[in-house]
C-alpha cells in the first residue's frame, strides 16, 4: 500500500498555533525533512523539492507487510550547506513516532 503524506509544522508556543510550513518551503534550499525508520517493510520517499533537492514536506510510505517500529521524523536546517543527505547542519525539530503496519 502506498500513502501520499504532507508534514506541516506548528509553532504552538502563542495563544495561537502558527504554521512554519510554507515558511520552510519558501526555504527549501535551506531545510531537509529526514525520515528515520526502523522496520523493513517501509519504504518513505521524498516526493518535493527545491528545484535540486529533495525537501520532504511531501512523502510517500510504500508498506509491503506487517510490521512494527518506529519513524523519527527530523528537520534539518541546512543553509549553505544543503547536499541532499541529512547529515550536515543543526536539527530543528525532532519527534519519534510508533508505526504499526497491519495486514489488510
Amino acid at each position: 500500500t502506498t500513502y501520499s503524506l504532507h508534514i506541516e509544522f506548528l509553532d504552538e508556543s502563542g495563544d495561537a498555533a502558527y504554521s512554519l510550513t510554507h515558511e520552510i518551503e519558501e526555504e527549501g534550499s535551506e531545510h531537509i525533512v529526514c525520515f528515520d525508520e526502523t522496520l523493513d517493510e517501509l519504504s518513505i520517499t521524498r516526493t518535493d523539492s527545491d528545484g535540486v533537492y529533495e525537501i520532504g514536506l511531501t512523502s510517500d510510505w510504500v508498506t509491503t507487510n506487517a510490521s512494527s517500529g518506529n519513524v523519527t521524523i527530523s528537520l534539518k536546517h541546512q543553509p549553505e550547506v544543503k547536499d541532499g543527505t541529512c547529515t550536515p547542519g543543526e536539527t530543528d525539530v525532532e519527534v519519534t513516532f510508533p508505526i504499526v503496519i497491519q495486514e489488510g
